[in-house]
């Protein structure tokens, strides 16, 4: 997996680095108003119904239908855990009247994949918003009330037990990958289309526990399953979840999570992709976003033009090495 990794990270790098640099105005005043739209705009989410991409577009619409009079429209594309989607931004309208929510590290260790039909330099990421960690979840009717209860069943049961993820290649497998070094066993991870079906997975008793993020699903097939958390996959507790412990507070080194990015087409001109940035730079720095963000389960974040291909450099590099050191193409 290595070689292709590294090739593909290479070529990832030259698309992002044709990435414009967001305006100084955007930077310096939140309030700045780009041109950006001029139309109504569809929002494509890489998972369905109920995901926590549902969640968080939930809150751009309401903030850029505030702020622009505009509407903003969902394009729900859900399959191959976002792969369909990320797949398909080369056929939207370079106008910027189409946005696509892309989660990383998934969707570059993905388009790592020769047969993923994910391909970076297609797509230009004009903002990343917001970060989510890995949060290792099952249901209350389950036995397991702690990290401690997984491991021992783990040990007793070994390859057959099953945990569900969202996808392979992606967050939710490294964290799983991660686990086992910790607990020192090695389970089945069995990816699903996104979070909302490896629910469901544990719901229908098909996997004991699933890794989600800190946002919890909200699909309507799951409306009467409890959902128990079990433990964040970061340094610290979030607020969303405050009486769920953070990994390191349990001496495991577990630390995983997505980021998601707003992308149009790499061919989308130049002064559009600024406009967008411009905008959800604004859009970043208001009180509501940050509040109802946090309250949500994400992390707020403002990562425009000027700083995103070195964001980029830094977390590509970091998938890298996570991928290597779990060994993430064995199965």
């Amino acid at each position: 997996m290595m070689p292709r990794i590294a090739a593909s990270f290479a070529a990832v790098l030259f698309w992002f680095s044709l990435c414009p640099a967001a305006s100084s105005a955007a930077a310096t005043d939140p309030d700045y108003p780009p041109q950006w739209p001029d139309v109504n705009i569809t929002v494509t989410l890489p998972f369905p119904q109920g995901s926590e991409t549902d969640a968080l577009f939930s809150l751009i619409r309401e903030g850029f239908v505030a702020k622009t009079g505009k509407d903003a429209k969902v394009r729900y594309v859900p399959g191959r855990a976002g792969a369909d989607a990320w797949a398909r931004v080369v056929d939207d309208a370079p106008d910027g009247s189409v946005l696509t929510l892309v989660l990383f590290p998934d969707a570059y260790l993905r388009s790592t994949q020769p047969d993923s039909g994910v391909f970076l330099n297609t797509l230009a990421v004009c903002n990343v918003i917001a970060y989510i960690p890995c949060v290792l979840w099952t249901i209350e009717q389950n036995p397991f009330k702690t990290v401690q209860d997984v491991a021992d069943a783990a040990a007793d049961k070994g390859g057959a037990f099953m945990v569900a993820g969202s996808g392979r290649y992606s967050a939710s497998q490294l964290a799983a990958r991660a686990l086992d070094r910790e607990m020192g066993v090695r389970t089945t991870y069995v990816p699903y289309t996104g979070t909302v079906t490896a629910a469901g997975a544990v719901v229908n008793g098909q996997a004991s526990v699933f890794w989600g993020y800190s946002a919890r699903v909200a699909a309507p097939g799951l409306k009467n399953a409890k959902l128990r958390p079990l433990a964040v996959a970061s340094g610290k507790r979030v607020p969303s979840l405050p009486d769920v412990p953070a990994f390191q507070e349990l001496g495991m080194r577990v630390n995983e999570g997505v980021y998601i990015g707003v992308a149009v087409p790499a061919d989308t001109p130049k002064i559009t992709r600024e406009e967008i940035s411009e905008f959800f730079s604004a859009f970043a720095k208001t009180p509501e976003f940050r509040t109802k963000a946090v309250e949500s389960g994400f992390s707020p974040l403002d990562i425009g033009m000027d700083s995103v291909s070195l964001f980029f450099t830094e977390m590509k590099a970091a998938a890298e090495r996570k991928a290597e050191s779990v060994s993430l193409g064995e199965q």
